[in-house]
């Protein structure tokens, strides 16, 4: 993605859902997905990433992958001292 227009689209996007889904961007065949880690600030300042083959990932596992990620991510934001 080099378009600014496509990546401010992108980021809003993602900042409303609370994470980050790729499919065949940086490698065919494969996706990754990501979600935020926040201080104690707010401050996003890691991310936890998960990274798979495509052909592993039902629509139903997808689902299920996206919440475990978000809900993970914010259990880690915890230990920094972060909690919304």
């Amino acid at each position: 993605m080099t378009d600014p227009d496509e990546l401010r689209d992108e980021l809003i996007k993602v900042r409303s859902q609370g994470f980050a889904m790729m499919k065949d961007t940086y490698a065919v065949g494969y996706s990754g997905y990501a979600a935020p880690i926040r201080d104690y600030t707010g401050e996003i300042f890691l991310s936890l990433a998960v990274i798979s083959k495509n052909d592993c990932i039902t629509p139903t596992i997808e689902e299920k992958l996206i919440v475990a990620i978000k809900d993970t991510a914010k259990e880690i934001s915890k230990i920094y001292g972060y909690y919304d």
